[in-house]
């Protein structure tokens, strides 16, 4: 597997198949993206104007333009890692959520214990196609903030607490109608 291994592919039990993969939505990180960006190319500019206001003659333009990459790669790099270590999925058997990658939150719900999904979506995430989604078990509260498709995963949450479609799917016999590009596009 990759760096970013895939937690719930490494948990699934016997006879357990993962049926959806939610992701965080790429629009969350699209102004970190562009800080990153500004970062990268405005502060070497930035610093050197201050340099020749303040007379400051202590880094040449190479140094701060190094200083400058290093740091936006770092920012880039710990967003990056973030998406790609959060998963909210939907095995045959329960409900996984987790986020993290130096230090790990994973939560685990049995798929027939959840007593009801809430989708929130304000009007410009619900244009770029995310929201936030909690869902309320027995004992057990998963809250995960900016998935992509919120009510796809709602979709395919109710149809596999459905005895005969969990059936159908784990059979191999995956209607069309229901089953159909099930997987996320991240």
């Amino acid at each position: 597997m990759s760096m970013f291994e895939k937690y719930t592919e490494s948990i699934l039990g016997p006879r357990e198949h993962l049926v959806y993969m939610a992701r965080e939505s790429k629009w969350v990180y699209f102004w970190y993206f562009v800080g990153t960006v500004f970062f990268l190319a405005g502060a070497p500019f930035v610093i050197r104007i201050m340099q020749d206001f303040f007379k400051i003659q202590w880094l040449n333009i190479w140094e701060i333009l190094g200083y400058s990459w290093a740091i936006g790669l770092l920012i880039f790099y710990a967003f990056y890692a973030q998406h790609q270590t959060t998963e909210l999925a939907i095995t045959t058997q329960r409900v996984v959520y987790k986020t993290g990658f130096y230090a790990r939150e994973a939560i685990e719900m049995n798929l027939y214990d959840v007593v009801n999904i809430n989708i929130s979506e304000t009007g410009n995430t619900r244009m770029l196609g995310f929201g936030d989604i909690k869902i309320n078990g027995a004992g057990t509260t998963i809250i995960a903030e900016d998935i992509s498709d919120p009510l796809k995963f709602r979709k395919m949450l109710t149809l596999m607490q459905d005895p005969q479609a969990n059936q159908e799917f784990v059979a191999g016999q995956q209607s069309t109608q229901y089953f159909n590009n099930s997987q996320t596009d991240s």
